[in-house]
């Protein structure tokens, strides 16, 4: 008898003890520097007077952002010449730092890649940061092309901003 009150205590407990542990793990997910492609933070800046509105870091966001279709086209399905932006004013400027990958570093983040989201269009202009190919000059006009956005993704990118 005493046996049986000692193993049922122990599972009384054990049943205990593990509920406690259960939490609600899809606030407190935490992304490795893998699932988030070594993404650090975002810079969203205003175009017109260049002032920093926000900074973001929040992995939940940045894995959004990383999950955007934009951001594995490799070229656009327009032609350069059919884009016509001169009527549309640029929204944000959305600037995305990545972690080095060097193992040995200043620890300073890397600028990755810059969007500009455009008003009253779903086109908007990616462009590579200079350097970005190591020992190879490149022209600023190789480093950027234009993407055609979906409207929920249009819809995320501008939420940034808020």
């Amino acid at each position: 008898m005493k046996n049986r009150f000692l193993i049922m205590s122990f599972v009384f407990l054990l049943i205990i003890l593990s509920g406690c542990t259960l939490k609600d793990t899809a606030n407190d997910k935490k992304y490795t520097a893998e699932e988030l492609q070594m993404l650090a933070k975002l810079e969203i800046y205003s175009v017109n007077d260049n002032l920093l509105l926000h900074t973001i870091e929040d992995q939940d966001i940045l894995f959004r952002f990383n999950s955007l279709d934009i951001l594995y086209a490799l070229e656009s399905d327009k032609d350069i010449n059919d884009i016509d932006l001169e009527n549309h004013n640029p929204l944000y400027r959305i600037v995305a730092y990545k972690f080095p990958a060097a193992k040995i570093n200043d620890g300073s983040l890397i600028e990755n890649l810059t969007i500009t989201v455009y008003e009253g269009t779903n086109i908007a202009k990616m462009q590579a940061p200079p350097g970005t190919i190591k020992n190879f000059p490149t022209p600023a006009e190789f480093l950027g092309f234009y993407s055609e956005l979906s409207k929920e993704d249009k819809d995320f990118l501008v939420s940034l901003a808020t």
